[in-house]
């Protein structure tokens, strides 16, 4: 089982990625590349299960304004400790779009 450190406890994460071409299962929660929402939207909306959406250092995240409501989570991915654009991404998210779900950094933390 995977954890994660959330408020400053170790608990369980119950989110799934599924990168492309990765099978989704038909419930439970799911993370997916930007670029799978984009081409799977409509399907992804109607499963079973909370929507997540992983943004990748070149993503621009002013592709998710309109969908934001629809999502659970978005992660901002940080390939390299020195790679200060997830702050960005997740600033932007935040202060200028109105995200108020989970958001998550993942990679080189």
């Amino acid at each position: 089982m995977r954890v994660l450190i959330r408020e400053r406890r170790v608990v369980a994460d119950s989110w799934v990625f599924a990168g492309t071409p990765a099978e989704i299962p038909a419930q439970g929660d799911v993370l997916v590349p930007l670029s799978r929402w984009s081409a799977e939207r409509e399907g992804l909306a109607v499963r079973r299960g909370r929507i997540g959406v992983l943004l990748a250092p070149a993503d621009d995240p002013a592709a998710l304004v309109h969908d934001l409501p629809q999502l659970a989570l978005v992660a901002v991915d940080f390939p390299h400790a020195t790679d200060g654009g997830g702050y960005s991404a997740a600033r932007l998210l935040r202060e200028r779009y109105g995200y108020t779900g989970e958001l998550r950094a993942v990679g080189d933390v």
